[in-house]
């Protein structure tokens, strides 16, 4: 999120996308900023961010039809002008199946019924192919628990039988 000169609003991948493409606004947070607090009405971002994304959604999309929408922006859009309708480059998220991002969450689902369990009665319920020893193993499930730790998430406790772990109360 980008700050400008208001307290309540938000500043979007489309925001910064009109802002590029479709008036030429250098790739660059300082000229994003500049650009933005001088289209932005004070004390107006919510309907600023509305307005945008609503536009965004019913004129400017991938095969913009300017003319016959009748696109309130026409006069002030490089893109209309120039004819390039090119996104700029975009980064995508990355793919959630098989990501760390799935498995922390399957760790929080395989805990939240309050057990606590050693990594090897965890790591089961996390990945199918799980092998304690194997590359999907105890080492892998520690380093994934111990990011879920240091977010609050959950509680390693080392017993004589090996470490526990159970969602933080």
């Amino acid at each position: 999120m980008i700050r400008i000169g208001c307290t309540t609003e938000s500043w979007d991948l489309y925001n910064t996308f009109l802002l590029s493409s479709r008036f030429g606004v250098p790739d660059d947070d300082t000229a994003f900023e500049e650009a933005a607090n001088e289209l932005l009405p004070m004390d107006e971002s919510r309907l600023w961010n509305n307005a945008i994304m609503e536009l965004g959604g019913t004129v400017c999309t991938k095969t913009p039809t300017c003319d016959e929408d009748g696109c309130p922006w026409r006069t002030w859009c490089q893109a209309y002008e120039t004819n390039d309708f090119t996104a700029p480059d975009v980064p995508t998220q990355p793919s959630f199946e098989g990501s760390r991002r799935q498995f922390r969450g399957r760790i929080v689902r395989a805990l939240s019924d309050g057990d606590t369990l050693t990594l090897d009665e965890l790591g089961p319920k996390v990945r199918v192919d799980y092998t304690p020893d194997g590359k999907y193993g105890r080492e892998w499930l520690r380093d994934l628990l111990d990011d879920l730790e240091d977010d609050g998430l959950v509680t390693l406790t080392v017993t004589d039988a090996g470490p526990r772990v159970s969602l933080e109360n």
